[in-house]
This record gives structure tokens, C-alpha cells and sequence, in this order.
């Protein structure tokens, strides 16, 4: 069995010229055969652009490229719902990332400022205080890197187990 989705086709003849190629004998052959296997077909007003159908055999007429199999358009199906319940993860990552860095920056203009860079000279206390802040910003810039590093190693892992998904049900998206 093959799927396609309804474009809104005006009639159930011109779905079915859009489905199949055949004489006029295999084209109402496959008309009735669309309509048995989608009784919604029978008011083309009452079903939406983008309605899955099911396009079945049909002795004499030839499938066009219009529709494909029903394992593969779930494969294609599976994939894009597994690739977008796993890409909130992935932004997150970039999204704390990006903070960390920019938390990392903050505290290096602080300390970077002149005048607290002439203070610190001035105070050893200060001056080992400003050394804590910079190697603090130092390990949250380290970590904002493995951060981007493990949200780009994640996004290449979840493409890796898409397609690997899609090869294993048939099909590649």
C-alpha cells in the first residue's frame, strides 16, 4: 500500500490522473479503488490539503511517483518527530553555552577595568581576588566550549541515528 497527501484536487478523477497513469478503463478502476479505501473521498469538499490517502494497487494502472510506500513515508514520519523532540536539547546546550560565555565575559571587563586592575596592583588581597574571578571566567569560558563542543557532537549523533533509522525501515529522508 502507498500514501500520498490530498493537494485539493477538484474531482476524484483528476486525484486520480495525479496518482496514476493507465487508460480510461485502469483510471475509473483506480477512482473506485481510491474511494474504497477513502471513503472520505466522496466529498472532496469536506477533506483538507495535506489529508493523508491510501493509494492501493490497482490491476492495470501504474503508480506515479506521487505517492510512496507507507513504510516509508513513517519512516520519514518517525524521523522528523524524533529529530524534533531532540532539538530542544541541542539549543539548550548552545543556549547555556552562550550564558556561560557571556557570564565568563562580564567578569573579565570587570576585572580588566583600569582602575581595578590599579587597585589589585595596590592589594595583594585584591590582586588574588582578581586572579580567582579571571580563572573562574577562564573555567566557565572552558566550560561554555565543552558545552558548543557536546551540542554540535549531539546534533551529529542525532543525524547519524535518523538516517540510520530511515536506512533500517528502507528509506532515506
Amino acid at each position: 500500500m502507498h500514501v500520498t497527501v490530498y493537494h485539493g484536487e477538484k474531482s476524484i478523477s483528476a486525484l486520480a490522473r495525479r496518482l496514476y497513469e493507465g487508460g480510461r478503463a485502469d483510471l475509473t478502476r483506480a477512482q473506485e479503488a481510491l474511494l474504497e479505501n477513502n471513503p472520505r473521498l466522496d466529498d472532496l469538499s469536506k477533506v483538507a490539503e495535506g489529508t493523508t490517502l491510501l493509494v492501493p494497487e490497482v490491476e492495470g494502472a501504474t503508480r506515479t511517483e506521487e505517492s510512496a510506500p507507507l513504510e516509508t513515508a513513517a519512516a520519514s514520519g518517525i524521523a522528523a518527530a524524533v529529530q524534533e523532540a531532540l532539538d530542544p536539547v541541542g539549543n539548550q546546550l548552545t543556549a547555556s553555552a552562550a550564558a556561560e560565555r557571556g557570564r565568563a565575559e562580564e567578569a573579565l571587563q570587570v576585572v580588566k577595568a583600569r582602575e581595578v586592575k590599579k587597585a589589585a596592583e595596590a592589594s595583594r588581597h585584591l590582586g588574588r581576588a582578581v586572579a580567582g574571578v579571571q580563572a573562574r571566567a577562564d573555567e566557565r569560558e572552558t566550560f561554555a566550549a565543552a558545552l558548543e563542543a557536546h551540542a554540535k557532537e549531539l546534533g551529529e549523533l542525532i543525524a547519524r541515528d535518523v538516517n540510520g533509522l530511515l536506512d533500517a525501515l528502507g528509506r532515506r529522508g
